[in-house]
Formats: C-alpha cells, structure tokens, sequence
C-alpha cells in the first residue's frame, strides 16, 4: 500500500466560524499561470503566483449568503477519487447589466478564489477550471424576499480547495 499518514486529528478550540465574505472570479488560464507551493507545514498551499496571470473580480457577499463546499466522490471499484467543489454566490438587484455579466460567467470556464470568515482564501476550479453550472434568480414573490440571482460554480478536481497565502491572493485581486 502506497499511501501512509504521518499524524492523526486533534479537537481544536471553539473558535471555528463558517461562511463566506467575498468571491473573486478570474479566467482559466490553464498552465500559463503558474503556482508556487509550501513544504511541510504549507504543504498544498498556494504560496506566490506568476507566469500570465490574470485579474479575479470581487463579488461581494453578504453575511450567510454565499458559500463554499466540497465533496469527495471515490469509487473503491476504478480506484479513483476526486473533489466536486462548488461555490455559491448571491447578487442582489438584478439589472440588464447584472444579468448580462452572469451570462458571460455561464459561458466562461473559471478560477474562482473564496475569502471565508476566518480570513482564509481558496481557490477552487485550480487544475480543471469552474464552470457555472446553476444559476437561479427572479424578483421572487414577496415584498422581502428580494430581487436576486444565485449562481453556482463547480469544479472538479483531484484534490479539496487549495489554501492560498494572503499575499498570493491579493496579488490576483483587482476589485469589483
């Protein structure tokens, strides 16, 4: 057997927070962007980007409203494994603008890095790309439900989201 683990899991302090704060969408650039990774301790992290890097744009959340999974999906028979990633991000006030931006995200293949509430950025969609695979909205029904659109990104990729360092993120951010 070739894989071996090294360390087991103990329980952290209570201080873990879920959500998300903010969204950062650039173009999938395949290898022309090239990353930099830790050792040991950072190992898998993403610690400097180069090569033909590209600008990623801020969208914006609100507190509870977009969000970050992945889910393993293994198959014991072909002996594969690899992560579904999905990013859920919520705009508000849908215009003519808004909802013709969303139609060149539905079009597009992406990187999209998630800023979490613990100040943490991922990046999702690193080897194969994100792609919109959902994306539902209206004026909905009632006074307060809003006029919104929920846009969903799925990569599938051969591991969980890569953690980034701070300084390699903001270095591809360019805001909104």
């Amino acid at each position: 057997m070739g894989c071996a683990i090294t360390n087991g899991y103990s329980l952290p302090c209570r201080t873990n927070q879920g959500g998300i704060k903010a969204v950062y969408v650039g173009t999938f650039n395949d290898t022309a962007m090239t990353f930099t990774y830790g050792t040991v301790s950072t190992l898998n992290e993403i610690l400097a980007v180069g090569g033909t890097t590209v600008s990623f744009y801020t969208v914006s959340q609100r507190q509870e409203q977009g969000m970050l999974t992945y889910n393993l999906v293994p198959s014991v028979p072909n002996g594969t494994t690899y992560y579904d990633q999905t990013v859920e991000v919520v705009i508000e006030q849908v215009d003519n603008l808004k909802s013709n931006w969303a139609n060149i995200l539905a079009q597009g293949l992406w990187r999209v890095i998630v800023l979490d509430n613990l100040g943490s950025y991922w990046m999702v969609g690193l080897v194969n790309g994100a792609y919109v695979t959902t994306s539902v909205g209206g004026p909905n029904k009632g006074y307060g439900d809003g006029n919104k659109l929920t846009i969903t990104f799925m990569a599938k990729e051969p591991l969980s989201p890569t953690l980034m360092a701070i300084n390699a993120a903001t270095t591809l951010i360019t805001g909104p």
